[in-house]
């Protein structure tokens, strides 16, 4: 049996695409959700539209797996570049035990190599991470998830079951939070914050990434039409977002989105400036304590700066959400001494696919 490997029409084949993920991932439903966050991810991204290779079976011309490449403007190294997140990686059980996946993997590598992007980036579970490395991949780190206790009264909960008694035995026990648990406070009274709720990114984030990534080797772009697509076109979820002011200019903010007891952050940035990110997070505490929430939630990447600090505002490891992040460049473009090297990168859960 041979297949074909060759890059999909979007304009023709997004069906085609959709019920192949449909078969092979449970977590999706055919639903109108599902539909338009296939249009909004392929079409929409304000930095391009998505790359796809399809893989068909020769002899009955049926597509039987498919992945793709989500274009985003980068800094590496100062200059703008553009890359590949890779995702949607899908095919029909039948095949997966013919090479297909390796062939198919190898097709977005060609892409890099013959020029169409100087490189790419993807977060596979662990199965898919093997056929990264095969084709000729790099393991640059590891994507973890770190944790903050909020509020108590949620934890009895799930012990003694009744709610008046969990939230009057949690108002008592609250304040032991404060004496186990380092609590970031307040230190800097210049700063200003601003807290609004599934807004559209102003320009003034434009501005801020453009002078934030010159610290960061590698990062992706954080501009207003990127932020508002990614965080509040999308239709699987809207954040909120917490900004930080000094002397009236933009100087870091958290991006959150609430699930059940936990509030999760997707993106965080903020100036190398003292006291920033203990203020930042600080307020963070106290807007969702007082929400009710009891866990605070962060995906970062492993080298990512925040990450030591974080753990002094008593943010724990947690094992639940680890992955490995992968990527390729090829040596030829003079990208790879960043683009390889985990330590070069400033990576958030938001810089994943979705």
């Amino acid at each position: 049996m041979a297949i074909i490997v060759r890059k999909a029409d979007l304009a023709k084949e997004m069906p085609i695409l959709m019920e192949t993920l449909l078969r092979n991932r449970e977590r999706y439903d055919d639903d109108d959700l599902f539909r338009r966050r296939f249009e909004w991810a392929y079409l929409k991204n304000p930095h391009g539209k998505a790359t796809a290779w399809v893989v068909e079976d020769d002899k009955t011309g049926e597509v039987v797996g498919f992945t793709a490449g989500f274009p985003r403007k980068m800094s590496v190294d100062g200059k703008e570049s553009l890359a590949w997140n890779c995702a949607d990686f899908s095919i029909d059980k039948k095949y997966r035990a013919l090479g297909v996946a390796v062939k198919l993997r190898r097709a977005a590598k060609d892409g890099v190599d013959s020029g169409e992007v100087p490189f790419l980036y993807a977060h596979p579970n662990d199965r898919m991470a093997v056929v990264h490395e095969r084709v000729g991949h790099h393991q640059i780190g590891l994507m973890k998830r770190y944790a903050a206790l909020l509020r108590l009264d949620r934890k009895f909960l799930n012990i003694v079951k009744v709610p008046a008694l969990a939230r009057f035995a949690g108002f008592f026990a609250q304040p032991l939070v404060h004496l186990a648990l380092p609590q970031p406070k307040n230190r800097d009274d210049s700063l200003s914050f601003t807290f609004v709720e599934k807004e559209p990114f102003g320009e003034e984030f434009t501005e801020f990434y453009q002078e934030i990534r010159r610290y960061y080797p590698v990062s992706g772009f954080r501009d207003a039409d990127y932020l508002t697509w990614r965080y509040i076109d999308c239709p699987l979820y809207q954040v909120d977002t917490l900004k930080v002011y000094r002397d009236g200019k933009l100087r870091g903010y958290a991006l959150a989105a609430s699930q059940f007891s936990m509030v999760h952050v997707a993106d965080i940035v903020v100036a190398p400036e003292g006291g920033l990110l203990e203020s930042l997070i600080a307020q963070l505490f106290k807007i969702y304590r007082k929400k009710g929430f009891s866990t605070l939630s962060i995906k970062l990447h492993e080298a990512n700066p925040l990450v030591q600090q974080l753990r002094k505002f008593g943010f724990r490891e947690r094992d639940d959400a680890t992955s490995k992040v992968m990527a390729y460049t090829s040596e030829s473009n003079g990208l790879h001494r960043n683009v390889l090297n985990p330590d070069a990168w400033y990576m958030t859960v938001g810089d994943r696919d979705i």
